[in-house]
Parts: C-alpha cells; sequence; structure tokens
C-alpha cells in the first residue's frame, strides 16, 4: 500500500474508528493512531497521553510505584485482567511492527512516562494490581445433580451468549460451575431468566475482583487481610481473589 496523501506534516488529527455498535471513545481514538503508523510503514514511536479520572485516582495504593518499562506482552495481559489505561487493540499493531509506545500523563506532560516495546526482562520487577469492584458472583448446580460435563457447560455458555453475558472469572467442579460478572443494570434477573429452567441459580453480590500480576505472599496479605475470600486461582505469574468485607457480602438463592 502507497500512502495517498504523500510526505506526512509533524502532526496529523484522524478520526477515530468506533466499533460496530459502540460509541466512539479514547480507545477509539489511540487504535486509529496505531492503523495509521501501520498504514504508512513507520518505525516512529507513538506517544500516548491519558488524563487521570476520577476511578484513577481512588487511592487503593498509597505507595504506588511508576512502571519505567513493560512489554507488549505484559501489557496485553494487564488489559486483558482489567487495566484500562490502554486497550488492546491499541497495542497489537504496535506490536506488530516493534513500533515502541509512551505512556505519559496530560497533568504532568513534563515527566518521563512509561514505555511498552517488545523487551521482557523487567516484566516481573513489579507487582500490578487491578481491581474491580461491584461483582457478583453466580454459581449454579444441575437440578437432577448430574455431573457438569462439557455437554452442560456448552449449554451453560451458549445460554451466557445470548444475553451478551461478559465472565471475568470462571471455576468448575464435578457438581457446579461459578463465575463472576459485572454487577450492573439487571445482569441477575437475565443470568436467572437464562438458566433457573435446568440450574440451582445461587449468587453473591458486594463483591471485588483483585488480580496481582508477579505476586508473592505479602501482596496477597496486603489485599486479602480483613476480606473474605470465596473463589482465588494462581498461576506460576498471577494470582487471582473474589472477596467480599464480612458484614456487607450477601447470598441469595433463586
Amino acid at each position: 500500500l502507497k500512502s495517498p496523501l504523500g510526505e506526512l506534516p509533524p502532526s496529523v488529527p484522524v478520526q477515530g474508528f468506533p466499533a460496530l455498535g459502540q460509541p466512539q471513545g479514547g480507545g477509539a481514538k489511540k487504535a486509529a493512531v496505531s492503523v495509521f503508523l501501520v498504514f504508512f510503514n513507520s518505525n516512529a514511536s507513538h506517544q500516548y497521553s491519558c488524563t487521570p479520572t476520577k476511578a484513577h485516582r481512588q487511592q487503593f495504593i498509597s505507595d504506588t510505584i511508576k512502571l519505567e518499562q513493560i512489554s507488549f506482552k505484559e501489557a496485553i495481559e494487564l488489559s486483558y485482567y482489567g487495566a484500562s489505561v490502554i486497550h488492546p487493540k491499541t497495542i497489537k499493531p504496535l506490536q506488530n511492527k516493534n513500533i515502541p509506545l509512551y505512556v505519559k500523563s496530560f497533568v504532568h506532560p513534563e515527566k518521563k512516562g512509561t514505555i511498552i516495546q517488545k523487551r521482557t526482562e523487567n516484566d516481573d520487577a513489579i507487582p500490578s494490581f487491578i481491581f474491580k469492584k461491584n461483582q457478583v458472583l453466580f454459581s449454579i448446580m444441575p437440578k437432577d445433580f448430574s455431573f457438569l460435563i462439557e455437554e452442560n457447560l456448552s449449554d451453560v455458555f451458549l445460554k451466557l451468549s445470548r444475553i451478551n453475558a461478559h465472565i471475568n472469572i470462571m471455576q468448575n467442579s464435578a457438581l457446579s460451575f461459578s463465575f463472576l460478572m459485572d454487577d450492573k443494570m439487571d445482569v441477575i434477573s437475565q443470568v436467572e431468566s437464562a438458566l433457573e429452567s435446568s440450574f440451582i441459580v445461587k449468587y453473591n453480590t458486594n463483591l471485588e475482583l483483585v488480580t496481582i500480576r508477579h505476586y508473592d505472599q505479602q501482596t496477597i496479605d496486603f489485599v486479602t487481610t480483613g476480606k473474605e475470600i470465596l473463589l482465588e486461582q494462581k498461576t506460576r505469574s498471577t494470582a487471582r481473589f473474589v472477596m467480599g468485607l464480612n458484614d456487607t457480602n450477601t447470598f441469595n438463592e433463586v
């Protein structure tokens, strides 16, 4: 492909590309810039500035440490688990062309930001925390108390896909299947309506999902002390906990 614009000026304003059925937002504009860099076969770096919102300013952790650099892979992992500054669709085109991304703040543009690039050696230097509040944990069991085999689970996923359900974490045993979702709008009634004909549906509300990348026992203790852990999962690099405060967690059964 050849650029129809010829030689580009130093700054080019572009229209963002909203996803189908979605309002245009910052993620669309950032993805548009990535697409243009790849389209013009650019080897230049891409700089992105972000303005902290009220949610970003919430002090979950008082002594935060800035990530000096992380890899494309780590940035995509953080975004997948809920980190909302950079969308994966922004990162992937840059990764394909090995174009570094510099993330800086509009509030303090003079300060050095974070570079997202190919090298991975610093990915595990600092633990990263991702908090998702207002969660609801569903636990379902077949009404005939049969085993939850692949056929049952495929039926569950089909029914959940029909209501556009987005699962944040899931876990199953021989007789039950648990999954976590954002507690918004009428999600509880939608899940009940989709599954109650074949399954006993129970759910807990007022929960929080915490994901720790590159955890150790100290970081786990820091986020779980004084909270009830309802579900936890660990891999070598990631620990995830579904938790509720003992006096606010509520349990319900359909």
